[in-house]
């Protein structure tokens, strides 16, 4: 069923203040970047984290994109591709990607606005998105950084001690 292009608008005029009103309940700082953008960063165990929501043209669903602020050098894509996929494999929505213009690291999950999200739906959101990328980023830093082979970055980064020294 096509909506006529008034009220798609206004939905989406309507879940963007939403999501305005979600950041300032929590405290974040945000920016609105037009009628379709809402940027803000949250803190994560490693780093302070780039977050934006946007709506799809048509209104159907609403994306919500965090940026670790890391990119895969051109001389690691392949690496950075395996690792990435890899990492997709143990997590439950969303998922990595590595954006073309720039080897960006990106995680993304699109929620469904066929009735409209909650507050709770957008604090979760914000909160798994913020939990994956801080269970992975070890993972991710330790190829960049360090030239791990997807593999062993992968592997360190699901390494977990059981018991006390």
């Amino acid at each position: 069923m096509d909506l006529p292009l008034d009220i798609v608008d206004e939905d989406r005029k309507g879940l963007m203040d939403s999501i305005e009103m979600m950041l300032a309940i929590e405290g974040f700082a945000f920016e609105r970047k037009g009628e379709d953008e809402v940027r803000f960063g949250a803190k994560g165990q490693w780093c302070e984290y780039q977050l934006w929501f946007t709506p799809s043209p048509d209104g159907s669903c609403l994306q919500l994109c965090l940026s670790p602020d890391l990119s895969i050098p051109e001389n690691q894509i392949l690496q950075g591709l395996k690792l990435i996929s890899r990492i997709n494999e143990h997590i439950p929505f969303g998922h990595f990607d590595i954006w073309s213009e720039d080897q960006s690291v990106v995680w993304r999950h699109a929620l469904l606005t066929l009735t409209p999200p909650t507050m709770d739906d957008l604090y979760t959101v914000v909160s798994a998105a913020v939990g994956e990328v801080d269970r992975f980023y070890p993972a991710l830093y330790g190829l960049i950084k360090t030239g791990l082979e997807a593999e062993d970055a992968l592997d360190a980064a699901l390494f977990e001690t059981v018991g006390h020294a």
